[in-house]
């Protein structure tokens, strides 16, 4: 469960979410956005949204998708995750989609420590973590900084480089 492996590691339990094309895709061989899942899958995405505390992207999902992130089923709605969108540079603009939401569900934003956004909204949570060089955020710190903030369960919607990494640095407990 997330209480026990915040507990043991001090940082959430962390459930990867991939869908995939029969080929092995992610997304068009263009890359433009498109479902490749069908109507239940995507059932099962807000299911598994509205079982955890916490749902993490990067922004450049944010900026090729434009997503909500949040639990759209019947009746449960009001358990969406706090929505957290890992942006080093604090490129997150008030106009998206998830940004519009914040009074619904909370946004986090985490960023470079020392960096500060220019034109974020201001009802989006902005956190600090350390930037590895130009790899980008330090990752495992990322998940400890959530595991202080109280989230025991994380779920990941992102794209292949944030999902490689995750997996990469073996920080994923789950595939769904």
């Amino acid at each position: 469960s997330g209480f026990w492996r915040r507990q043991q590691t001090g940082r959430p339990m962390v459930t990867l979410k991939i869908a995939t094309t029969a080929d092995g895709f992610v997304a068009s061989r263009t890359g433009a956005s498109q479902w490749i899942t069908g109507p239940e899958a995507r059932r099962h995405s807000h299911l598994l949204r509205a079982r955890h505390d916490a749902i993490l992207t990067g922004i450049g999902t944010i900026e090729a998708d434009d997503p909500m992130l949040n639990c759209r089923l019947p009746g449960l709605s009001n358990r969406s995750p706090v929505r957290v969108i890992l942006d080093s540079k604090r490129r997150l603009r008030s106009e998206s989609s998830i940004t519009a939401s914040a009074d619904i569900s909370p946004v986090w934003q985490i960023g470079a420590e020392g960096s500060r956004s220019a034109h974020g909204p201001s009802s989006v949570v902005e956190l600090a973590a350390p930037d590895i060089a130009d790899e980008g955020l330090d990752l495992a710190m990322v998940l400890t900084l959530l595991s202080d903030q109280g989230i025991t369960r994380l779920l990941v919607e992102a794209g292949p480089r944030l999902s490689t990494a995750l997996l990469g640095d073996d920080l994923v407990d789950q595939l769904a």
